[in-house]
């Protein structure tokens, strides 16, 4: 799963070097997530790539926090190669963005119990939503709610922080 988000990265350097520079940004960042249908909060790691002034490409990494119930466990994480699109930047503080992307999610159910067979799955589906940045001294603060069409097949509400990379 970790080479589909190095492919997604890849290429989006690659269309980034083809792209004009003047607005090319690299910003990494991090934050929490609630998955509503699975109601569980969970970690989040992510990149963008602006390649024009209103066009962003990258992705992240989710993981939920795992759910035991007696003694059966169940995970949840997903991979997410993401585009924005930016419809509003003041340039100074805030920045508003519409997102798609691939939701390709991983679910896995582990028990001790000799009667139970461990399960796990990978589905893929489309990723949907909106989000914002609002520009501080050390960084940007995000916030996104998100829809999953297929794959993990619910909302979710992200928000974290992201820095600057060069440039």
């Amino acid at each position: 799963m970790l080479r589909y988000l190095l492919c997604t990265l890849l290429l989006a350097g690659l269309v980034g070097l083809a792209a004009p520079t003047a607005h090319a940004q690299l910003r990494i960042g991090g934050g929490l997530i609630y998955g509503f249908d699975i109601e569980q909060l969970g970690l989040q790691a992510n990149g963008f790539y602006q390649i024009q002034p209103n066009i962003e490409v990258g992705g992240d990494f989710t993981f939920y926090f795992p759910e035991e119930i007696g003694n059966i466990t169940s995970r949840v994480f997903s991979i997410n190669p993401t585009g924005h699109y930016i419809f509003f930047d003041d340039e100074e503080s805030l920045r508003a963005y519409g997102l798609a992307g691939i939701n390709i999610a991983r679910f896995s159910v582990e028990s001790d119990n000799q009667f139970f067979d461990d399960f796990s799955d990978t589905e893929f589906g489309l990723l949907l939503g909106a989000g914002g940045e609002y520009t501080l001294d050390f960084g940007r603060v995000f916030a996104e709610l998100r829809f999953a069409l297929e794959g993990e097949e619910q909302a979710s509400l992200a928000a974290g922080i992201r820095f600057a990379i060069g440039d």
